[in-house]
């Protein structure tokens, strides 16, 4: 089976990558557009475009982690 995967660049690759390495450091796995999607969902709370992430990676966890939920298998 193929699998298919949004096809476009990230605004913020850095700040997606340090996203996906926070919530690995807490034994999460989360793929590049489920990082990008609850950035984005955090920062449209704030009523901003993208917020900058804190230099915390719990933080990051702690800001991220709301808009997201473990996938039962």
């Amino acid at each position: 089976m193929k699998v298919l995967v949004p096809n476009h660049e990230y605004d913020y690759p850095e700040d997606i990558k340090r996203i996906q390495e926070a919530f690995a450091l807490f034994d999460y796995e989360i793929s590049a557009d489920t990082a990008e999607y609850a950035w984005l969902q955090y920062s449209d709370e704030m009523s901003a475009g993208w917020i900058m992430l804190p230099e915390s990676r719990a933080s990051i966890l702690n800001c991220a982690r709301q808009y997201l939920r473990i996938k039962e298998e």
